[in-house]
């Protein structure tokens, strides 16, 4: 415990440092309510004690909406804190001052975001809250209040989101993931004869958009590729058959596959009761990729059971017509026309081994 609390005081105060350091302040006031407001005191303390060039104040949230100080201006940085995510006095003066984010680097950004993320509350603080997040997020702040205006969904763009946040396992990639993976359906939007929404390409061009939004926080390329691989297949449809999910796995790999799988079922918790089937269907697709792995089926290159140096032996010279035929080979085994034995597949490809001299 002794340790955490060292680690929180060191987080705010470096968080101050930045927001210092980024633009010319003068004063810094630290708002919150209650326990709050207490984690805060060791961080002005050793603000005050570490500068003379800049003032700090401390005040509750209701003090500091109903009397700010006279100094509050463009040269002041205003910290707050709720434990909770959702205070309501510390909230309405986040939303007062929320012009401040622009002043806190991009790396602070997103450390913050994935706290919120793997938080409690999280799915009140995103349907309720999201107006604080609207300068580093103004996409996500176009979900509010959008009507999807399909009989599957029964929730605004904002809210089918903030239950998918929920639904998943409180791991920043698959988190990250939940929150970006409708990013591009507003922009996506397309209405039928019926009036009944669409949102045609939405994962491709939500895959992008995430993207952005990922660089733009500076989050490692690890996590931003991962998460854009996960909204890019979101969608998909892959079928509950031994073939089909082993062609998943070979492309996408265990982790990724299994990642899919929790984005899927998120996704799917955010929707109307009468999609709840889909869940039987994730089911089936978990139990066929465990038994695929277990089995020791071949998923990749590396398992074929012919490889270049075999090709050679029959006479293929290295380059693309060798790349085209391990390709063609792994296909067959995915699908299930062959078995991963050398002679079965030298066979499907009409070569057999040459004798050497």
């Amino acid at each position: 415990m002794h340790e955490e609390k060292i680690a929180l005081v060191d987080g705010q105060v470096k968080a101050v440092q930045q927001a210092v350091a980024a633009r010319a302040v003068e004063n810094v006031y630290f708002v919150a309510c209650g326990g709050s407001l207490a984690t805060l005191y060791p961080g002005k303390y050793i603000l005050e004690r570490e500068t003379a060039a800049v003032s700090t104040g401390a005040y509750t949230a209701a003090e500091f909406l109903n009397d700010p100080p006279a100094r509050l201006g463009e040269k002041s940085l205003v910290v707050l804190n709720s434990q909770s995510g959702g205070t309501p006095e510390t909230a309405a003066a986040a939303l007062r001052h929320r012009e401040a984010l622009g002043a806190v680097s991009a790396e602070r950004v997103a450390a913050e975001l994935v706290k919120l993320l793997c938080g409690a509350g999280v799915r009140r603080v995103l349907t309720e809250r999201i107006d604080l997040l609207a300068p580093v997020l103004p996409e996500l702040a176009l979900q509010k209040g959008f009507d999807q205006r399909h009989p599957c969904h029964i929730y605004t763009a904002l809210e089918h989101t903030a239950a998918a946040v929920e639904a998943i396992a409180p791991v920043p990639v698959l988190r990250l993931a939940a929150l970006l993976h409708d990013i591009a359906k507003p922009a996506c939007f397309t209405l039928d004869a019926e009036g009944v929404g669409h949102f045609y390409g939405h994962p491709e061009r939500g895959a992008e958009m995430a993207d952005a939004i990922l660089r733009r926080l500076r989050f490692d390329t690890a996590t931003r590729e991962r998460v854009t691989l996960l909204i890019r297949w979101h969608d998909r449809v892959i079928e509950p058959t031994a073939p089909a999910v082993c062609r998943a796995l070979s492309r996408l790999g265990e982790e990724a596959f299994f990642q899919l799988l929790a984005l899927k079922r998120a996704d799917n918790f955010g929707q109307g009761e009468v999609l709840r089937y889909r869940q039987r269907e994730y089911d089936e697709l978990e139990r066929l990729a465990r038994e695929a792995i277990a089995e020791g089926q071949c998923l990749s290159l590396r398992s074929l059971a012919v490889n270049g140096d075999t090709l050679r032996r029959c006479g293929v010279a290295p380059g693309p017509e060798m790349g085209g035929m391990l390709d063609s080979a792994l296909r067959a085994v995915l699908d299930g026309e062959v078995p991963n034995e050398k002679n079965a597949i030298l066979a499907r490809l009409g070569l057999s081994e040459q004798e050497e001299n």
